[in-house]
């Protein structure tokens, strides 16, 4: 079932198999990438991760998009959107603009979703915070 701002990955120009084990300092590309075997090593994408049920990661990742399906050991940053479906196992922080999370998914670590610093709404309720501070110390 598609969720609200979940994102269909389904286009992928690398795909690193279920019996592959690949191990280098970093992985950069432009284009999609799904990984179904282990991959230790950081990972750099202009383009979208895909993490198979099968598939591990350990290292840091960075792309646009990233779908998690398996197992990442690494810290998560993305533009976008971060999709943990309910077999994921993360052990590291994330940070996104857009987290879903499905029932399930396991996490330890730090989660940090959305641009807060430039909301208005973060401004506006921490105004909030200090003219009612302010109203009561002034009662």
């Amino acid at each position: 079932m598609k969720k609200t701002g979940q994102k269909k990955f389904d286009n992928y120009s690398t795909i690193i198999g279920e019996n592959t084990i690949l191990e280098s300092e970093y992985l950069k590309s432009n284009e999609t990438v799904r990984i179904d075997g282990k991959y230790k090593g950081e990972i750099i994408l202009e383009s979208d991760l895909v993490i198979g049920e099968k598939g591990l990661v350990e290292g840091s990742v960075k792309a646009n998009n990233i779908e998690i399906s398996g197992t990442v050991v690494g810290d998560i940053n993305s533009k976008e959107l971060v999709y943990l479906t309910a077999t994921a196992k993360v052990k590291g922080n994330i940070s996104c603009n857009n987290l879903v999370i499905d029932d399930g998914a396991k996490i330890s670590g730090f989660c940090n979703s959305g641009n807060l610093s430039n909301s208005s709404d973060a401004i506006t309720v921490n105004d909030n915070q200090e003219t009612k501070s302010k109203k009561n110390k002034a009662v």
